[in-house]
């Protein structure tokens, strides 16, 4: 199994494929960096198709770890997925 830098370094390589393999099965295994990071890849559409529920529940398992980037992403998801209205 890859490690986690292994999978950074392909992602930044542009290298997407494999840095998705490379990352999913860390994530799986509890690695709260690799859940965020497959998370990023599903809000984004990298690699896999864009995928805003797949996201929160990759950023809910490493949020739950206390990785601060992935409690923030929730917040931008929640976001994306509520509709706000103005009544005056």
């Amino acid at each position: 199994m890859a490690t986690f830098e292994e999978g950074i370094a392909l992602y930044n390589d542009n290298e997407i494929e494999a840095a998705y393999n490379a990352l999913i099965g860390l994530a799986e295994d509890g690695n709260d960096e690799a859940q965020f990071m497959i998370g990023l890849m599903y809000y984004r559409g990298d690699f896999v198709e864009r995928n805003t529920e797949k996201a929160t529940f990759w950023f809910k398992r490493s949020a739950r770890q206390l990785n601060v980037e992935a409690a923030s992403m929730l917040m931008e998801c929640d976001s994306a997925s509520t509709v706000h209205t103005n009544r005056f």
